[in-house]
């Protein structure tokens, strides 16, 4: 008995060590990709990250951003990953926004259908909690 709490407690206490240092704070270099600063505090970048950051300056609406206070140093902080593609058409946006407003036109639609057959088949044979069920449900 007194062997196996013994064992007991090294495994927790094992799995309390592995736990906390799973918690460290993390840093921009283990994932990959790091700015350089140099002593004029400029941030600068490998060859690679610079074309496609001079290549998302002229694809993407810069201009349009800097008037919400968008300022070229947040260019800095995006991945190089996402920086690669290219803005998509507008027309892709409009399509889908009026996909969504369909959406909820639609659903507002059925909801109010549900709610007035609530009211107005008080008399049916339903139960009342079955028919509140499902009211609520399909909000």
């Amino acid at each position: 008995m007194w062997k196996k709490r013994k064992r007991n407690e090294i495994n927790v206490k094992n799995f309390t060590r592995k736990f906390i240092r799973s918690r460290t704070k993390r840093v921009a270099a283990d994932y990959g990709y790091t700015i350089h600063e140099t002593p004029s505090k400029e941030a600068t970048a490998e060859p690679m990250e610079s074309m496609l950051v001079q290549r998302f300056k002229q694809e993407w609406p810069l201009h349009l951003w800097r008037q919400i206070r968008f300022t070229d140093d947040f260019i800095h902080y995006i991945n190089p990953h996402w920086l690669q593609f290219s803005p998509p058409s507008p027309s892709l946006y409009y399509g889908i926004g009026g996909l969504y407003i369909l959406m909820a036109v639609l659903g507002c639609f059925g909801n109010t259908i549900v709610i007035l057959m609530y009211f107005r088949l008080v008399q049916s044979q339903w139960s009342q909690l079955l028919r509140l069920y499902l009211t609520l449900k399909l909000f």
